[in-house]
């Protein structure tokens, strides 16, 4: 049995879910579980070749949060990593892993957060701002969108040249680079 048991929460692809289970230091201590809001058959069959449970919920937001914790519970999950989970944490999954629950956000918190601000739209505003520097946040889930503790930010500079494809790109090398040291560092202090 393994020390930990995550739940990765997912709305669409899931690279961050795969590169966190791949990442050997976090194999070695952590159960997996993969839960997403969206039909996804590459993380379906990622998940079937490493024989990790992997489950597709839908509904509406507050169906989604009272799944997660049923599922959570069962599961005897100890933390949960929303790693490009798109639905709002209803306050009683909080309060039941408070302290337990980390997001991964694409921009340097406070800016650029918010309800709406993920993905691109976070890239884009970036961008329309004119931004000389941006980077990723890892920060506890709280009641707010993107205002829970910051644990970490990692910072890379733009230049005039920069597209929100080219920051796209940029912020996904710093998420692959630094997202699952954060996780374990979390997970395990």
């Amino acid at each position: 049995m393994k020390d930990h048991k995550i739940a990765l929460l997912i709305s669409g692809t899931g690279t961050n879910a795969m590169r966190i289970i791949q990442y050997q230091a976090l194999a070695s201590i952590c159960e997996f579980l993969v839960i997403s809001t969206k039909e996804n058959t590459a993380m379906q069959g990622f998940c079937s070749a490493n024989y990790i449970e992997y489950r597709e919920i839908y509904g509406k937001s507050d169906e989604i949060n009272n799944e997660i914790q049923e599922i959570c519970k069962s599961r005897e999950v100890s933390h949960i990593v929303l790693a490009g989970f798109l639905k709002q944490i209803n306050p009683s999954l909080i309060s039941m892993f408070k302290g337990r629950i980390i997001n991964l956000h694409p921009s340097l918190l406070p800016k650029f957060g918010g309800k709406g601000m993920f993905g691109r739209h976070v890239h884009q505003a970036v961008f329309d701002a004119k931004q000389i520097e941006t980077g990723i946040t890892i920060h506890e889930v709280s009641e707010e969108y993107d205002k829970g503790t910051i644990i970490a930010q990692f910072k890379i500079s733009l230049s005039p040249d920069d597209t929100v494809d080219k920051i796209e790109e940029k912020i996904k090398v710093l998420e692959q680079k630094y997202f699952p040291d954060v996780v374990i560092k979390f997970i395990t202090e």
